[in-house]
Formats: structure tokens, sequence, C-alpha cells
């Protein structure tokens, strides 16, 4: 029951309850197709969606605190934070950044192998 000044009123049913959970679906969905687009299947699961910032999607992996940004096109961007700006790189070059020698005992090495067939289709596509 729910109150409205002082008086006891039954609560009434949302009935746009179901479009609006639909509608948060395809928004969260929306959110992690950038991300998708780059990873392999179970690697996309290493990373929190943090939000986005001038059409660039921000994920942050959960280990290292490292950031992949990617706009809904997969091309990737990397932050200045002398300018505060986003620019440009490869997707090769954003996904070696995430799986530096340094950071190899944060994946998995079924996760390094994954990246390692990523990255060398990535070079294979980027020398066609």
């Amino acid at each position: 029951m729910h109150t409205r000044q002082g008086v006891a009123v039954p609560a009434q049913p949302n009935h746009n309850a179901a479009e609006i959970v639909e509608q948060l679906r395809e928004l969260l969905a929306s959110n992690w197709a950038p991300l998708e687009k780059l990873c392999p299947t179970g690697l996309c699961e290493q990373f929190l969606f943090k939000g986005t910032a001038d059409g660039i999607y921000l994920y942050e992996h959960v280990d290292s605190h490292r950031y992949l940004n990617v706009d809904v096109f997969g091309r990737t961007y990397a932050f200045n934070s002398d300018s505060r700006l986003y620019y440009p790189i490869s997707v090769a070059a954003a996904m070696r950044g995430l799986a530096q020698a340094e950071l190899d005992d944060l994946f998995s090495p079924a996760e390094r192998a994954a990246l390692s067939i990523l990255f060398r289709s990535l070079e294979v596509r980027h020398e066609a």
C-alpha cells in the first residue's frame, strides 16, 4: 500500500514496467556491443563498463584497471592525460596495451592465447 496525504491507497500496477525493463535491457546491451565486437568470448567478462565520453565507450579491466576505449564502429582510442582528449590508436595497439608483459599474471593462459590469436588476426587484417 502506498500512502497519499496520510490516506492508505492500494498500490497501482505499473503497466509500463515490461516496457521499461525492455528499454533497460536494450540500453545495457548497446553499452556492451562495441566491446563484444573486439573481444573473444569470455574476455568481455574481464571488463567493467564505465561510461561514455565524446561518443567513446570506456571499459576498465577488472584487475589491471587499464582502459579499453572503443566507439560504435570498433575504432579504439587512448586517453591523453595532458590534453584530456582521446586520440585514435590501432586496435592491435589497444589490445597490446592490455596484455603487456608486466600484466601477464592478470590474464589466464587461455585469455593470453585468445589475445594472441586476436592480435594475429588484427595484424593480418591491417596488412590486407
